[in-house]
């Protein structure tokens, strides 16, 4: 009876061993993939299976976005496609031989997908959540795989921003529960699909059509129906009723949960304001996020336009901005053959001769509009004459200045 209890207890620890080495299992596959996550189970069921593998140094990059080029080749490892003598599509952005071109023929070819137009595939493209709804309907509808129940799209706060063209592929992707929110029942459609997000779409996809004889549960606020049978979840939730939106919050009145504010639908950019598609309130643009100095340009962290130097604004010898002093005299007034002149280094600038003399301590700041008038006119001469003009002084007086000008230039 002893050995028969430390047999028992014996096979008990064994298979618990067993069973936690299952469960970390999917954790041990890729380095960036944790054991436990939302994706974890997903990305172990597509690498077992070929339709998904890794990026290299035993890595699945899960927050990487999924380009048009790695969909159809995805796609293709789930129909278990034959890429041989595939006809060529004719892309001029595809190139033949590469890794991705037999399936993006053979995608092209079964009516699956297309161009972007001007003969391009765009390859190198990202793929948002709705494109993918797309390209998985048309997956299923050739692998004869049902494609006509929908599900409304009602529950999701974020509908408006459905392109009208994927209406139909969300309602179905929804429906079979590839797709099933990113937070506070937002479809999110725009945004990128990564390869953790791809890696569960396949997942849900090979689930629901299981064969099982699926029995369903109705939905909740939050999720949408499950099976009793294999505990698939698939369909769209009922959606908080509430009177939360999207700056103030609400208790639903059927499942007394509180609902955070949605926040606007929107997207504002530096310069250009924007209405929210759902409330309709105008956003004001964002404003640059650069902060250029009297000295140092700066970029827009936001846009990445770059802003030039400030200067220094002067007043009483000082920068307003950054206190700065900025009348540190560098030159000196000389006289030289009966003329006078600014030096500034080994560097001689005529200002008079000795019939418009000035005294040494003469100080060429502060020089008025007019006479700045007449120092660029001044400019412009010495520059067709091949010499930089950078300083000058000269009299209050605009026809004294013309006289300088007509004198020396």
């Amino acid at each position: 009876m002893k050995k028969i209890i430390r047999a028992t207890v014996i096979a008990l620890a064994l298979a618990a061993v067993l069973a936690a080495t299952a469960l970390f299992s999917a954790a041990a596959v890729f380095n960036d993939v944790p054991g436990g996550t939302w994706y974890t189970e997903a990305v172990e069921f597509c690498d077992t299976r070929g339709y998904m593998t890794g990026v290299g140094d035993g890595n699945f990059a899960p927050n990487a976005v999924v380009t048009r080029a790695t969909f159809v080749q995805v796609m293709a490892k789930m129909a278990s496609a034959n890429l041989s003598n595939q006809p060529n599509a004719g892309f001029k952005d595809v190139v033949p031989g590469s890794w991705y071109a037999a399936a993006v023929n053979w995608a092209c070819s079964k009516g699956l997908t297309g161009g972007v137009g001007d003969g391009n595939f765009a390859p190198n493209s990202p793929v948002t959540r709705e494109q993918a709804a797309a390209f998985l309907r048309a997956l299923a509808s050739y692998t004869g795989r049902p494609v006509s129940q929908t599900a409304s799209l009602g529950g999701f706060i974020d509908l408006v921003s459905v392109s009208s063209w994927a209406t139909d592929k969300l309602e179905w992707a929804v429906n079979v529960g590839l797709i099933s929110g990113t937070g506070a029942l937002s479809l999110n459609p725009k945004a990128v699909c990564t390869r953790a997000q791809l890696a569960v779409m396949i997942k849900k996809y090979f689930s629901f059509y299981s064969g099982c004889n699926h029995v369903w549960t109705s939905p909740d606020c939050e999720n949408g129906r499950r099976c009793v049978k294999c505990e698939y979840t698939a369909g769209t939730p009922l959606g908080h009723l509430t009177t939360a939106g999207c700056v103030k919050s609400g208790v639903c009145t059927r499942c007394g949960k509180t609902v955070k504010a949605y926040g606007h639908l929107a997207t504002p950019t530096c310069t250009s304001s924007a209405y929210c598609a759902r409330c309709d309130t105008l956003l004001p643009a964002l404003g640059h996020t650069a902060s250029p100095t009297c000295t140092a340009s700066a970029k827009c962290t936001r846009c990445g336009k770059t802003f030039a130097a400030l200067g220094h604004k002067n007043s009483g010898g000082k920068c307003q901005r950054c206190g700065v002093p900025t009348t540190t005299k560098d030159y000196e007034i000389v006289r030289q053959n009966g003329a006078y002149y600014v030096k500034k280094g080994t560097n001689l600038i005529l200002i008079a001769n000795k019939s418009y003399a000035l005294s040494k301590d003469y100080d060429p700041g502060g020089i008025t509009q007019e006479t700045m008038a007449a120092f660029n006119k001044m400019k412009n001469a010495a520059a067709a004459s091949g010499v930089t003009l950078s300083i000058v002084s000269g009299y209050r007086s605009y026809s004294y200045q013309q006289k300088l000008y007509n004198n020396y230039c």
